[in-house]
């Protein structure tokens, strides 16, 4: 049994969903859960309008969710599905929107548990139409509502998962059905609580649906498919010959997320790594290129660097405090960027003063700190470069690290290069005017040659 995910961008459209059929067709291995996102965009058309109608009056709501609802019969139209089933079950739809959002009027607000039942019709479109669709071209599919065996508890928009009871309904509900079909297709994102109360898993939960199902039913593997051909070994926008890396570590994903890539988050297929089962990120628009494949074995590791990422605007923020002692500096530091909740890129001491590299969007708390108030506090906006590959720690490759400094401080005269933030990455701070050049070089010198 294998999973495969198709994101918003591969069935945004009814030529998307064709060629999500076509790859499903055209894949000779039975017994596959396809899992769907809502068409892209729809989720936060949804959200908007969940958000607009505690205050817009019903004329307006109305033109809303037509525009919703129009969006998605017109894709029918064009895939030229018999109407009968699917026009019956669109009405029902939107009359049950319809009846939320004026719910949210009256009550003058909207509920986390609201949203979580708006947003959920959005993948419950998306595979209505495909499931149809599918069948109509000849394929043994069934839809399988999410919310039967996805079960969480009350955290609307965020909701944990129930990971026994959901693993036991999976075993209920999927797996007995492939006695009778291929293939059972079914939504991302959505769950139920004890109550059968429609939640969601938060942004990235249709990934994190696939990893899963596949923990739940043991799949071989999971193809997360979306519009790009894998994770690249740097920015295509910056680098021009960037290439797709084959295979990385969960570790080295992880990372490169965190750094600044964009392709998946790392967190929502930590199911499927716990239990081995290879991730495989694939272009649907180009299903023939291999994409990468992201594995779980903490003892493989790259033999050179697989990859260069940056943040283009982070924040360097020096901390001097003329009294404390350096341990005292760490902890107060320490426990004030826990209480900040921003991304931390980087802490340490550096000439008896303590940095940290942090995201921009908290820098105006600073100021603002109590904690913080006896503390001389600096700030430059810089630049922050990612070399990932492998294990720097081990000593297996000790050239690295010296070409990576070499590199940094021959484009810039004053970088801060951090090391021991991980074991998978090499680091640096520079002045943002050279970070085109100094992605240009790190990627020729270490990952072209």
């Amino acid at each position: 049994m294998i999973v495969m995910k198709f994101g918003g961008t591969s069935v945004g459209n009814a030529d998307a969903i064709k060629q999500v059929a076509f790859i499903i067709q055209n894949d000779i291995r039975k017994k596959k859960v396809i899992v769907l996102s809502a068409c892209s965009g729809i989720t936060n058309k949804l959200l908007y309008l969940g958000k607009k109608s505690a205050y817009i009056d019903e004329k307006e709501r109305i033109s809303l969710i037509e525009d919703i609802i129009h969006f998605h019969t017109d894709i029918m139209y064009s895939l030229d599905i018999h109407r009968t089933t699917l026009d019956a079950e669109f009405t029902f739809i939107a009359k049950d929107i319809a009846k939320f959002c004026e719910g949210i009027s009256l009550l003058g607000e909207c509920t986390s548990r609201s949203l979580d039942r708006l947003s959920s019709f959005g993948e419950l479109l998306s595979t209505l139409i495909f499931s149809e669709y599918v069948k109509e071209i000849g394929l043994d599919a069934e839809l399988v509502n999410a919310s039967s065996f996805m079960k969480t508890d009350s955290t609307y928009t965020s909701a944990n998962i129930d990971y026994d009871l959901m693993i036991l309904q999976v075993q209920k509900t999927i797996i007995p059905k492939f006695e009778h079909k291929d293939i059972i297709i079914t939504q991302g994102f959505i769950g139920s609580d004890a109550n059968d109360i429609i939640t969601t898993l938060g942004r990235g939960g249709s990934d994190f649906s696939a990893a899963l199902i596949g923990m739940a039913i043991e799949a071989k593997e999971i193809v997360i498919w979306t519009d790009v051909s894998g994770i690249a070994s740097a920015d295509p926008k910056l680098i021009s010959n960037a290439h797709t890396i084959e295979k990385m570590s969960f570790q080295e994903a992880r990372l490169l997320s965190f750094f600044g890539a964009k392709v998946l988050h790392p967190e929502t297929i930590l199911p499927a790594i716990k239990h081995n089962i290879p991730v495989i990120v694939k272009n649907t628009f180009s299903p023939h290129e291999k994409g990468t494949v992201i594995v779980a074995d903490s003892k493989y590791s790259a033999s050179k660097i697989i990859s260069i990422t940056s943040k283009q605007a982070v924040g360097l923020v020096g901390f001097t405090h003329k009294t404390f002692s350096i341990t005292q500096k760490m902890s107060i530091i320490g426990e004030f960027l826990d209480t900040l909740q921003c991304d931390t890129y980087a802490f340490g001491c550096l000439e008896n003063n303590m940095y940290a590299v942090i995201s921009l969007d908290r820098i105006n708390f600073l100021s603002k700190a109590e904690s913080l108030k006896d503390w001389e506090i600096s700030y430059k906006e810089q630049s922050f470069i990612a070399a990932i590959g492998p294990n720097n720690v081990s000593n297996k490759h000790p050239d690295l690290l010296s070409m990576f400094n070499e590199i940094i401080c021959r484009h810039n005269s004053m970088p801060i290069l951090l090391s021991g933030i991980s074991e998978y990455a090499l680091c640096a701070v520079i002045d943002q005017k050279f970070l085109h050049q100094t992605l240009k070089s790190l990627h020729s010198e270490l990952i072209d040659q």
